[in-house]
């Protein structure tokens, strides 16, 4: 693996660390601006998963139609599947967790009988599409949902990326950043999704490299990134300036990974194998439970509650990690089966 591939592996541990404070729901009532600083930043973190996604989706060649099939292919066993899979892990949970209950504890079936009666009659389908919220059951997923959408529509994308190039890019930008939020968000065709994954080909067609330490203005475009947090964070705006801080603040990601000393970026490589593992199963349990244990910790004051915040995302990547190295001593073809053979 060359440098600047080893670079791109490295920034997914920092992106799926942001991914789970983005998931932590902070408000602004409880943590004030640690919360909401923090939580801006961690935007950034999905947009540069679609990138990458992008990016990596069509070679140096042209797309052609086979191509395009053996890429499908391959992202059936890498997305779909686990796609299937993990969105049936909260139902699994909140069924076993019903069953134990009734079993040892007494407790009335009549719940689980409900929940049973309502996935049924609600039509099954939705744990796949908008169970949650507009998101699948496993909610962090609505990112898979939205790239196995965006790969089946890549031939559509790849000829207006060859006949229109630049201004394709532009028209989506100012889309991404001016239109109403409702607008931005329909599920599987989210725009956040079709912006990035769109900038990631397009890079890739025109033989632009995601890392490159050469580019005389990224530490301009790294201070207007922290100059539009500021502008984001301190008047509390979530208006226009919110996505120009998104956009800035991808680029800026990739900007300072491919400046990071070569041994960080080798060591947080390591980890790469475990970064779809911990997106998957984070928030169907870890999550929830380390944060219980966390705050059990702390003393329940306001620097206690800023300090679970700060700690939490770290702990549970940790144990995410922890579950898929024993889940894969124990049983190898498994975890391949959940990650997609990553």
């Amino acid at each position: 693996m060359n440098n600047k591939n080893l670079a791109i592996e490295a920034l997914r541990l920092p992106l799926i660390i942001l991914v789970v404070f983005i998931h932590e729901n902070p408000t602004f009532d409880s943590l004030g601006y640690w919360g909401l600083t923090v939580n801006t930043i961690a935007q950034v973190a999905v947009p540069c998963f679609f990138l990458i996604a992008g990016y990596f989706f069509i070679g140096r060649g042209p797309l052609t139609w086979e191509i395009y099939k053996a890429k499908l292919s391959k992202r059936a066993r890498t997305l779909l599947v686990p796609y299937l899979l993990w969105n049936l892990v909260p139902s699994l949970v909140l069924i076993g967790g019903n069953l134990f209950s009734i079993l040892f504890r007494g407790k009335s079936p009549d719940d689980l009988l409900a929940f049973l009666s309502g996935l049924w009659n609600e039509g099954l389908w939705h744990l796949w599409w908008d169970k949650v919220n507009g998101m699948p059951s496993d909610s962090p997923l609505w990112f898979l949902r939205d790239l196995i959408v965006m790969c089946l529509m890549a031939p559509v994308f790849y000829y207006f990326i060859r006949k229109c190039g630049t201004l394709m890019v532009a028209v989506l930008f100012l889309l991404y950043v001016f239109l109403p939020g409702d607008l931005k968000s329909i599920p599987g065709v989210s725009l956040t999704a079709i912006f990035f994954f769109n900038v990631g080909m397009y890079l890739r067609y025109n033989g632009i490299s995601l890392i490159d330490r050469d580019r005389k203005y990224q530490a301009s475009v790294v201070a207007i990134t922290f100059l539009l947090l500021l502008m984001v964070v301190v008047p509390r705006h979530q208006g226009f300036l919110c996505p120009l801080f998104i956009a800035a603040g991808t680029y800026s990601s990739f900007a300072l990974i491919g400046r990071a000393n070569e041994s960080v970026v080798t060591f947080m490589s390591r980890f790469s194998p475990t970064i779809f593992f911990i997106y998957a199963v984070h928030q169907t349990f870890v999550l929830a439970q380390t944060g219980k244990i966390v705050a059990r910790l702390l003393p329940d004051s306001y620097a206690g509650h800023v300090l679970a915040y700060l700690i939490v995302p770290f702990v549970t990547t940790a144990v995410c990690m922890a579950i898929y190295y024993v889940l894969r001593l124990i049983s190898p073809k498994l975890i391949g089966i959940l990650c997609g053979g990553r």
